[in-house]
């Protein structure tokens, strides 16, 4: 408790501004638009440096989610096209109704993509000590 306290105080002292649902709002295009566009690299980017969390299948570290995208293999075939075949995940990235949660005490949001339809996508984030929303897990709603 005493560090997650002194982790949100040191996020607050270190960031120019605190999380906001716009700033939300834009990491969230971001991600759509690089998994639309095929960018495994600049996905990693937005990724949490402790890995993600793909559903019930449980989480990935972040290292494992490299080497699978620098291989092709994995991940990067559920979250791209791969060997012709449009992945499992991407396929739920478009742009239909989305539904934000958003958490500004705990520095966390999820974000519904196709809500309430069987397409439906959970996109959680957090709001990391580099002032910037982190990807922290993908799975079907």
């Amino acid at each position: 408790m005493i560090v997650a306290i002194w982790l949100a105080t040191a996020i607050a002292q270190t960031c120019p501004t605190a999380p906001s649902p716009t700033s939300l709002d834009q990491a969230m295009g971001r991600t759509l638009t690089i998994v639309r566009s095929g960018n495994p690299h600049a996905l990693l980017a937005q990724m949490s440096p402790d890995g993600v969390a793909f559903g019930a299948q449980g989480k990935v570290a972040y290292a494992a989610l490299s080497d699978q995208f620098a291989r092709r293999t994995g991940r990067y075939c559920d979250l791209f096209i791969c060997n012709g075949a449009v992945g499992r995940l991407n396929a739920l990235f478009t742009g239909g109704k989305t539904v934000r949660t958003f958490d500004a005490a705990n520095r966390r949001a999820t974000v519904v993509l196709n809500g309430r339809s069987p397409r439906e996508l959970d996109l959680s984030y957090a709001y990391s000590a580099r002032c910037q929303w982190e990807l922290t897990a993908i799975g079907p709603g």
